[in-house]
C-alpha cells in the first residue's frame, strides 16, 4: 500500500515536471515567434521608407534633368547671339568701308550723315548684344553649378539609401543571411557584453536570429536558440563568419559597397 502510494506521487512529480517544462518551451517559442514578427514589421516599415527615398530621388532627377533642358536652353541663346555679332560687326564693315568711299567723294554728304547714323546704330546694337551675351554667359555658367549640385545631392541620397537599410547578401535554398545596418548591444554567456554590426539570419519557415562577431573568442556564432531553434547550414556559418571577420575585424565594422553585394544561390 505505501508502494503504491510513493509510486503515484513520483508519477505526478513527473507530471507536474514535464508540464512544466513543456509550458516553459512553449513560451519561450511564443516570445521567439513575437521577435521574428517584430524584425519581419521593421524591415517592412524600412521597405516602405525606402520607396518614399526612391519617390523624392525621382523628384531630385527631374529637377536635374529641367537643369539640363534650361542650361542646353541658354546654350543654343549663345550660339545664336554669337552668330548675329558677326553678321552685325560684318555690316559695321561693310557701313566702313561705304563711308571711306564716301569721303572721298565730292557732293554726298548727306549720304555720308546716312551712313554715320547706321555705323551708330550698329555700334549700339554690338555693345547690346555684347552686354546680352555676357548676361547669357553668367546664366549659363550658373545654370552648369547647379546641375552639379543637384548631380551630387542625387549621389548623396543614393549613398544614404545604401548606408541605411537591411539588405539580403547571400541567399542559399531555404537560408538567408542579411546585413542589419544597425550595431547592436550582445550579452555573452558569463554575462558580459559586447557590440557589433550583425547579420540577421533568416529561414525559410520565417524564424531567425542573428548571427554575432565576439572580439573576445575571434568567432562568429548564432545567438542562443532553444533546442529546436535555427540551424544555419554549414555554408551559411562558413559565409557569415567571413564576412563578419572583415567587416569587424579588418575594417572596424565599416560596411563597404562591396561588402553589400549579394551572393544569391538561389537564382
Amino acid at each position: 500500500m505505501n508502494q503504491s502510494i510513493l509510486d503515484s506521487s513520483e508519477l505526478l512529480t513527473s507530471f507536474v515536471n514535464t508540464y512544466n517544462l513543456e509550458q516553459q518551451e512553449s513560451e519561450e517559442n511564443s516570445i521567439e515567434l513575437t521577435q521574428i514578427k517584430l524584425t519581419m514589421n521593421l524591415l517592412t516599415d524600412e521597405n516602405k521608407q525606402l520607396k518614399q527615398q526612391i519617390a523624392q530621388q525621382d523628384n531630385d532627377l527631374v529637377t536635374v534633368n529641367k537643369g539640363l533642358a534650361d542650361a542646353q536652353k541658354l546654350a543654343n541663346t549663345a550660339i545664336t547671339q554669337k552668330i548675329e555679332l558677326t553678321r552685325v560687326r560684318e555690316q559695321l564693315t561693310t557701313a566702313q568701308q561705304e563711308l571711306t568711299t564716301l569721303n572721298s567723294q565730292k557732293n554726298l554728304k548727306d549720304q555720308v550723315k546716312r551712313v554715320k547714323e547706321k555705323s551708330e546704330e550698329k555700334s549700339k546694337t554690338i555693345t547690346r548684344l555684347n552686354v546680352e551675351l555676357s548676361t547669357t554667359k553668367h546664366e549659363l555658367s550658373q545654370a552648369n553649378e547647379d546641375k552639379a549640385a543637384c548631380k551630387k545631392v542625387v549621389e548623396m541620397l543614393k549613398n544614404e539609401q545604401g548606408n541605411n537599410q537591411a539588405q539580403g547578401v547571400y541567399h542559399n535554398g531555404d537560408h538567408h543571411l542579411v546585413i542589419w545596418p544597425q550595431k547592436s548591444d550582445m550579452v555573452r554567456a558569463d554575462g558580459s557584453e559586447f557590440q557589433g554590426t550583425n547579420l540577421l539570419y533568416l529561414h525559410q519557415s520565417g524564424r531567425g536570429g542573428f548571427i554575432t562577431f565576439d572580439p573576445q573568442n575571434d568567432k562568429s556564432e548564432l545567438c542562443p536558440q532553444p533546442k529546436s531553434g535555427l540551424r544555419p547550414s554549414n555554408e551559411v556559418k562558413e559565409f557569415a563568419h567571413n564576412w563578419l571577420y572583415k567587416v569587424n575585424q579588418l575594417q572596424k565594422g565599416v560596411i563597404e559597397d562591396s561588402d553589400r553585394t549579394p551572393i544569391n544561390y538561389n537564382g
